[in-house]
């Protein structure tokens, strides 16, 4: 039973933690936000388009990285 648990919550931890957190947050949205702020002027229609799938991304990516991954945080305890 103890190792059925540790099995589902080791799953659990990759899942969430390598596939969310670590190549969606700070992979994808991440680099969407540099290539966003880089190629495309403030009054560009394409950046209007995509400002609200990028809104605070930044912010949600570093509070994300001191909330699981810092030392001392929620993923270094596990």
């Amino acid at each position: 039973e103890a190792a059925k648990f540790a099995f589902r919550t080791s799953s659990f931890l990759y899942a969430s933690v390598l596939d969310h957190l670590v190549k969606g947050h700070n992979g994808v949205s991440s680099a969407m936000c540099q290539a966003i702020g880089r190629s495309l002027d403030t009054g560009h229609p394409l950046r209007r388009f995509l400002k609200p799938f990028s809104f605070k991304a930044a912010n949600i990516n570093n509070l994300g990285s001191l909330l699981f991954i810092d030392e001392g945080s929620w993923l270094h305890r596990m």
